[in-house]
């Protein structure tokens, strides 16, 4: 091992897990592999089913067994090596190398898989939850497995090196104050975490509650309401749709009939007009009713021109030029483009670079993989294309975009029928079908205006508290990484002087080591002895 190891206070001294590991059996124990227990042996979490604990148990608050799998209990008779006791620390040896868990009373007998080791320490020389908090706070510990990570595409490491691994040793009675110091700092520090976190949890509440009001004509006064009020006419929905169908069927004439002209295939009467595909209209049989003045509407009937990127545009990534506007772009807080990560290319001059460029107004949806997020184009971005995982839908107009891109966005809206729409057994994803196929409750012109304004105006102030929250959450972060790397500068707690320093509490442990050397010598003689024959 190569890593350099910071100095420690007076009293102080480097040790190493073999050291301070239990004598009298196997410190280090890795999880059984598969031919020990296979996928076929899991079962539910139900009745007597014994856990076997999993990386995704080691939390920050302790074990929790959430992400623990299941096996019948003769099956975890059969394997009692792996069974654990009170007091055995559970350290994850795959993926996230490094995390730490202190086995409870209530965690007796409990498995644990492949992807953790089971570690026992000598108490009275390594306080367990010392230990613990070492691992999880200190930078040694993330030097020393990136040092001797043998894993080709993931981190890892084996008995050996954790046995290996560098360990701080106070005065014993030094570990328990600083326990009990961290104890009492960092629970105080773990419930600022949760509060903030049920804040954050609030405000993702009050966000879709935002969205479902809007979509469901209850965040603004509808058109109706204040035409009564104000003694006046207004134009319903019915009749705004009527305008969006005659500027949809106005729009696909005109380019039907400058290809036709530009093929030398100028047409002599209209009946070319009857190749015109109607949009469907939704099935309104099982939607529920709308406000006064509203209507339902397909997105067939609302979008002109629905597409998806193509393949093999990597090809024409460049340093400069157009944006490629990819799924991370997208998001599901918002219809606003994230553009912190863009990609550029230099497209290619055929149809398919004209066919997947946006227009200012164009909704963006992610279509593969994490679907449903939602971007509009505003005006000014650019030239700018999309990929194979997005989807490209250009409302007719007159239509207000906004409206329609945060109907899709909201969980009351867009989000239930994209999940209803998804197809395929082992990968979800919306065809250009499922994406005409959406039922919208179409308010007036005028009322789309109104709700989208005061969702951005609702939202503007929950994006100001969230950036308050996330501030003050990151500086509970740092504080808790600081009041653990203080704890082993030996900056948290008063040193005592009386203590027994570390080094004789080695030079101890050494000694009884030297002293049981014979004896276990002469047990394995023993044992690998041939037994006579009587």
């Amino acid at each position: 091992m190569s890593i350099p190891l910071p100095s420690l206070p007076p009293g102080w001294a480097w040790s190493a897990v073999a050291e301070v590991g239990a004598t009298t059996e196997q410190p280090v124990l890795t999880g059984p592999f598969g031919t020990s227990m296979g996928q076929e042996d899991f079962v539910s979490a139900s009745g007597e089913n014994v856990p076997v604990l999993t990386i995704g148990c080691l939390r920050e608050s302790g074990i929790d067994l959430a992400k623990a799998m299941y096996v019948k209990p003769e099956k975890a008779e059969s394997m009692t090596r792996y069974r654990l006791k009170p007091g055995d620390i559970m350290f994850s040896r795959m993926a996230t190398v490094g995390r730490a868990g202190f086995v409870e009373q209530r965690h007796a007998g409990a498995l644990f898989n492949y992807h953790l080791m089971r570690l026992r320490l000598r108490d009275d020389v390594l306080a367990p939850h010392f230990f613990i908090y070492f691992v999880r706070g200190s930078d040694v510990v993330r030097s020393y497995v990136r040092d001797v990570n043998h894993g080709m595409t993931r981190d890892g490491i084996n008995t050996e090196q954790l046995l290996a691994l560098p360990v701080p040793l106070a005065p014993r009675q030094a570990q328990q104050r600083i326990v009990e110091a961290l104890d009492s700092y960092l629970s105080r520090l773990d419930a600022a975490v949760a509060s903030l976190e049920r804040v954050q949890a609030k405000l993702r509440l009050y966000r879709a509650s935002v969205l479902k009001a809007a979509v469901e004509g209850r965040l603004v006064p509808t058109e109706a309401e204040l035409a009564r009020q104000e003694q006046r006419d207004y134009e319903p929905a019915s009749v705004l749709l009527e305008r969006i169908l005659k500027e949809r069927r106005r729009g696909w004439e005109e380019a039907e009939l400058a290809r036709l002209q530009k093929a030398g295939k100028a047409p002599r009467d209209d009946k070319w007009k009857a190749k015109y595909k109607e949009p469907v209209a939704p099935d309104t049989s099982g939607l529920p009713e709308l406000p006064d003045g509203w209507c339902w509407a397909s997105t067939d009937q609302l979008f002109t021109f629905v597409t998806s990127g193509s393949r093999g545009w990597a090809r024409y990534y460049s340093e400069s030029g157009p944006l490629f506007l990819r799924m991370g772009n997208l998001d599901h807080d918002s219809i606003s483009l994230d553009l912190a990560d863009v990609q550029r290319v230099s497209p290619p001059e055929s149809t398919e670079g004209t066919r997947t460029q946006v227009e200012p107004g164009d909704l963006l949806i992610s279509i593969t993989a994490d679907v449903g997020m939602v971007g509009r184009v505003p005006v000014g971005l650019g030239v700018a294309y999309i990929n194979q995982h997005v989807a490209l839908a250009r409302p007719a107009g007159p239509a207000a975009t906004a409206y329609f891109a945060w109907f899709l966005a909201a969980e009351a809206g867009g989000q239930t029928q994209f999940r209803a729409l998804q197809r395929g057994a082992t990968k979800k994803g919306l065809g250009l079908d499922d994406i005409r196929a959406v039922a919208v409750p179409l308010p007036p012109a005028a009322e789309q205006e109104r709700i989208s304004e005061e969702i951005d105006r609702r939202f503007s102030i929950e994006r100001d508290v969230n950036r308050t929250q996330l501030a003050a959450l990151k500086r509970v972060i740092r504080l808790r990484q600081s009041v653990l790397k203080w704890a082993f500068e030996g900056k948290l707690v008063d040193q005592d002087p009386a203590d027994e320093p570390a080094e004789k509490l080695l030079e101890r442990i050494r000694a009884e080591r030297l002293a049981a050397a014979p004896a276990k010598q002469a047990r394995r003689r023993r044992a690998a002895a041939p037994r006579r024959c009587r």
